[in-house]
């Protein structure tokens, strides 16, 4: 009698607690601590903003708490009442519900088979859900707080080094390869391609929230990582990604080093006499961290590869900082890729607007190409082809690509080019020439490495033009590929 009474006790407890709404009290607590730290990375706001929402943040989460109370009293309350009842129907004293309910056996099961039905509920209820960002409300929480700190972050790359230093100091960097572009050209799938072969490293999104401390943080983490299963990513653009996907997330490192090369209404070039000796250091301790963490049984001759549009703001700087890095830009046809900046510019504008966390994320992780956050590369011509267009036309993105591939053509001796239309129609034949060039051992996975590539979209329209910044474009364009392309 003493189980069965106790067992419905802690059934109702349970059903009642999901059924109050504080569990949803409680993500909404962990929402509103998110939006007060979130405040504090928002460089948006200035010091009278910020302070009203942090008062408006705090009131809401207060307001939580005393509903949870309040709540989980009248639950607990609830959860007695089988107990009661039985001690007055059966006589039996209270203690002695009280004795089992207190022995850790019942504790520990009970635990157990709660988690499990939690999870199990809580899964059944996201599954099928179109998500443009995967992260739950506690997800949403660790990240803000990893971004609020970064700073400890970039402290604790110390504790990282004393901790585990001996697994990866002595790693050697040898021509790491920088993949960029401006966005939409391929850089993505080139990224995914090339670190499909176990010699080359990159970051993943398992990196995410702690990437300045990555093996610190993947040791930490191992415990509670969740399986790595592929959804559409938030560009909307049907390519799959998931926590073992690589992904490029060292703008935040650049941005670290280089705050003032980054305002509300742009992002200034780097030049050779940015070079901080500090800066050398860490890039290359951060790219030692990535290769022991991805080819743990390829360290002596792994690579480091990297994605990141950015980087076609600092090409001399990097040639500097490595002189024997390998720089590949990634060519595509400047209508196609103008047509797919434009919508995906309309597309994050929608997003930001929707979830606000998406805008956070894509500020937090310096990826600043579209949208609410978009701010330009001030290439030397920018302000001459795009400082009298709105970003909401094709001519816009058109004349901000000219801007950036004239800057480009001053430094062609640093760098490759591939075409983007023809590697993905050439497939295994592009990849194997890649590979040859940059001295890639492909270990027998070329073929099916290049199932990767697929026939490319064309979905530029000239009508929607100038024909005179067209032309422009396409003769930077023709001038590029017969300079140096790699194929």
């Amino acid at each position: 009698m003493i189980i069965a009474i106790s067992t419905l006790s802690i059934v109702l407890f349970v059903v009642m607690l999901k059924k109050s709404g504080v569990i949803q009290k409680g993500r909404d607590i962990l929402s509103a601590l998110k939006d007060v730290l979130g405040v504090f990375g928002d460089e948006d706001l200035d010091d009278l903003m910020r302070e009203k929402e942090i008062q408006k943040a705090s009131l809401r989460m207060f307001g939580y708490f005393f509903s949870i109370l309040l709540r989980s009293l009248f639950v607990l309350a609830l959860a007695f009442v089988p107990i009661g009842l039985a001690g007055l129907l059966f006589s039996a004293p209270i203690d002695a519900y009280l004795d089992f309910l207190a022995q850790w056996q019942v504790i520990l099961v009970s635990a157990v088979l709660i988690t499990v039905w939690f999870y199990i509920t809580e899964k059944q209820k996201k599954t099928g859900d179109d998500q443009t960002n995967n992260y739950s409300v506690s997800d949403q929480l660790l990240h803000t707080m990893a971004f609020s700190a970064i700073g400890l972050q970039k402290s604790a790359t110390r504790l990282e080094s004393l901790m585990y230093g001996r697994r990866f100091q002595n790693i050697e960097i040898k021509s790491p390869i920088f993949i960029t572009s401006l966005p939409r050209a391929g850089t993505t799938l080139m990224l995914e391609v090339l670190s499909r072969f176990p010699s080359l490293a990159s970051h993943t999104y398992r990196d995410m929230p702690f990437l300045l401390t990555p093996y610190l943080w993947a040791k930490m983490s191992r415990v509670f990582q969740k399986k790595s299963e592929l959804r559409e990513r938030a560009h909307g653009d049907g390519m799959q990604v998931g926590f073992d996907s690589p992904e490029a997330f060292e703008e935040i490192l650049w941005r670290s080093f280089w705050p003032e090369k980054y305002s509300s209404s742009g992002i200034e070039l780097w030049t050779a006499d940015d070079e901080k000796d500090a800066a050398d250091s860490f890039f290359t301790q951060h790219m030692k961290k990535i290769i022991a963490l991805r080819c743990p049984d390829h360290r002596d001759t792994a690579r480091y590869v990297s994605k990141n549009n950015a980087n076609i703001s600092r090409l001399q700087l990097i040639a500097q900082m490595f002189p024997d890095a390998v720089i590949l830009l990634i060519l595509r046809h400047p209508l196609e890729q103008a047509t797919s900046l434009l919508r995906q510019h309309r597309h994050f504008l929608e997003l930001h607007e929707k979830d606000p966390f998406v805008r956070q994320y894509m500020r937090d992780i310096g990826h600043y190409e579209f949208g609410d956050l978009h701010r330009p590369i001030r290439f030397p011509a920018f302000a001459e082809y795009c400082g009298r267009r709105n970003p909401l036309t094709l001519n816009y993105w058109l004349g901000y690509w000219i801007s950036a591939f004239e800057f480009v053509s001053q430094f062609m001796d640093n760098l490759y080019i591939i075409p983007y239309e023809q590697t993905c129609r050439q497939g295994a034949a592009a990849l194997e020439r890649i590979c040859t060039t940059l001295d890639i051992p492909t270990e027998g996975q070329l073929d099916a490495i290049a199932g990767l590539f697929g026939e490319p979209s064309m979905r530029g329209e000239r009508g929607g033009c100038d024909k005179h910044v067209l032309e422009k474009a396409e003769r930077v364009y023709n001038t590029l590929l017969q300079a140096k392309s790699i194929l």
